[in-house]
């Protein structure tokens, strides 16, 4: 499912599809820049205690690196 439309909402960020249906909540950390950095329509990077981690539409982490 492609990846439309992601939002931070407290500590969680929430993605949804075309058809604005949620398909992932992934949980950020408590850091002041924890949050959404990035989106395609297949990967979504969200930075969580330091870190960014890169998740596959389906919710898969493919990635990370240390945010620096």
């Amino acid at each position: 499912m492609p990846i439309s439309i992601a939002t931070q909402q407290g500590r969680s960020v929430y993605v949804y599809d075309d058809e604005n249906r949620q398909i992932l909540l992934i949980p950020t950390g408590t850091l002041p820049h924890d949050g959404p950095k990035g989106f395609t329509s297949t990967v979504i990077s969200v930075q969580r205690d330091g870190t960014i981690y890169a998740y596959n539409d389906q919710g898969r982490i493919i990635g990370s690196v240390i945010a620096g």
